[in-house]
């Protein structure tokens, strides 16, 4: 009896929840540091293009959209588009705001498994470096074999990507990005993810259907 209730007094006590630091955000009222958001529609409802904005407004710490955003290293993970595709999508942003994106603070992988032990240890050695924003884009091709309807396969994503934040000391900030089924333009198919996700965002084209 000694023992467990040594084993128990070593956990942490509920009034210190009262001690934890005031919430701090990547993108002010938007994305929260230390949190995984994912983003979910149709393709080409400008889930990338979205993901993309706030990925060059984090690397270079210019305000998205009138927000104060926290400067720092992205990763952004394209495994839907070539990396031709990738480079193009973030020159076009270089041309339209006149200046250099700060590109050793940009780096990108156009493969990757997170259901790959040697791929979830490359991603937990760069959560160490100070990354502040990793992108996945997207998720269907970067989960090979996986069935995203399946609690208990689902869960382990969200044990990766809570084990990378906890080695980034709660400073990662996580986007990925995920293609709705053609029926629905939400996750609602898997609650698993909402439960998971600290913020599950609908991307809609917005284009104005005729009558």
């Amino acid at each position: 009896m000694g023992v467990l209730m040594s084993a128990f007094d070593s956990l942490p006590r509920f009034d210190y929840l009262q001690d934890l630091p005031p919430i701090s955000y990547l993108v002010e009222d938007l994305i929260t540091e230390g949190t995984v958001t994912f983003v979910a529609g149709l393709p080409g409802a400008g889930k990338s293009l979205l993901a993309q904005s706030i990925a060059v407004s984090v690397v270079s710490g210019q305000l998205w959209f009138g927000r104060e955003v926290e400067k720092g290293p992205v990763l952004y993970v394209t495994t839907d588009a070539s990396a031709r595709q990738t480079h193009e999508r973030f020159r076009a942003w270089e041309a339209s705001n006149f200046k250099k994106l700060p590109h050793p603070n940009l780096r990108y992988l156009d493969r990757l498994d997170l259901t790959n032990k040697q791929d979830q240890a490359t991603l937990k050695e760069i959560a160490k470096c100070g990354v502040r924003l990793l992108v996945i884009d997207v998720l269907a091709t970067s989960i090979a074999g996986m069935n995203l309807m399946e609690q208990a396969q689902v869960a382990t994503l969200h044990l990766l990507f809570r084990d990378l934040i906890a080695l980034s000391e709660g400073k990662l900030s996580i986007i990925v990005l995920a293609h709705s089924p053609k029926a629905t333009d939400s996750l609602a198919t898997s609650t698993t993810w909402s439960s998971g996700a600290n913020s599950v965002p609908n991307a809609k084209n917005g284009k104005r259907e005729r009558p």
